[in-house]
């Protein structure tokens, strides 16, 4: 069997999909892609090398965001609220408030005693105060978390709970993102470029009036606005996906195909920005891939994986510095 053969154009529920399928296949992505995009040096830190990555905490609320929007359901079963102080009114957090409660159960005190065991010692004798000693209730929450709970803090859940009201309230997000799956699986091989592409679709869906197939990928950002999310787009290379994923599913449908970006922020009034590519950023994909994809063959004979061009190159001032010598001449300074 050809690569073709084993994989022509598929998608899977995440259900029906194993990693087994891709095990000893070189393939790409546009997550491997974007690492390109970055350098090669960081294509090859993580796909090479396999470190670990530091994972930022807009990276991580990402995840939240996505488990919460696309897979509510397994969200709500498996995530946990971190208590606050804010939740206990009079709390107790110091040692001469401890001994004070010792003093009102009119308990002996011994001034060895160190926090710990005040502690230890006060709530052997009355439990109940466990619920307004902070070291107390972090132990018991930590007691109660299992492996397979998803800890978010309050203000998390409170963004949370603001971005998922107002996509339903949105006059289209919401319809995005219903009627159709998410998490969809897919890959296939691509003859022009001889290389098998793999990735995860957010969602996807097939509009009934004119069986178009919708694929939607959300998005969190500090600016959901043209401007704010075009240099988004440019920044991690999401053009790149909003090109690529399209051709990954052209061969399971006769319909059309569409793709939207689909940008919630993470704070404020959580606003929505929805976002299909222009003909200048399909175009750009489709000259900067090919041109990636040659980069990590180099790369792979050389054996040389740089962050920028080893090569000696000529370097002027930059077009800024051209606008204010002008600007100064304009103004009779030089």
């Amino acid at each position: 069997m050809d690569i073709f053969e084993q994989f022509p154009a598929t998608v899977d529920n995440p259900t029906g999909f194993s990693r087994e399928k891709l095990e000893g296949v070189e393939y790409s992505s546009y997550s491997r892609l974007a690492k390109l995009w970055v350098s090669p040096a960081a294509y090859k830190k993580k796909y090479i090398d396999k470190e670990e990555e530091e994972v930022s905490e807009a990276r991580e609320f990402g995840k939240l965001v996505h488990m919460a929007v696309l897979e509510t359901e397994e969200f709500r079963r498996r995530y946990i609220v971190a208590p606050i102080k804010e939740d206990y009114p009079g709390l107790i957090e110091t040692v001469p408030e401890i001994k004070t409660l010792f003093k009102e159960l009119a308990i002996k005190v011994d001034s060895k005693w160190k926090k710990p065991e005040l502690i230890e010692r006060l709530t052997k004798v009355n439990p109940d105060v466990r619920k307004k000693i902070w070291a107390c209730i972090e132990e018991d929450f930590r007691r109660e978390v299992t492996d397979d709970h998803i800890v978010v803090t309050a203000t998390q859940s409170e963004h949370l709970v603001g971005m998922i009201g107002s996509i339903q309230e949105h006059l289209n997000a919401g319809k995005l993102l219903t009627g159709g799956d998410s998490e969809i699986h897919t890959y296939f091989y691509d003859k022009e470029f001889e290389v098998v592409w793999y990735g995860v679709l957010d969602y996807m869906k097939t509009k009934k009036s004119d069986q178009s197939l919708w694929i939607t990928e959300l998005k969190t950002t500090r600016n959901a606005s043209d401007k704010g999310f075009s240099d988004e787009i440019w920044k991690w290379g999401y053009f790149m996906q909003s090109w690529l994923y399209p051709r990954m599913v052209r061969g399971i449908t006769d319909g059309d195909i569409k793709f939207c970006q689909l940008a919630i922020e993470n704070k404020g009034f959580y606003g929505i920005g929805l976002f299909e590519p222009d003909d200048e950023s399909d175009g750009t994909a489709a000259w900067l891939i090919p041109r990636l994809l040659q980069r990590k063959k180099d790369c792979e004979a050389s054996g040389r994986w740089p962050v920028y061009k080893e090569t000696i190159r000529k370097l002027g001032i930059p077009n800024y510095a051209r606008w204010q010598l002008d600007e100064m001449a304009d103004r009779g300074l030089i």
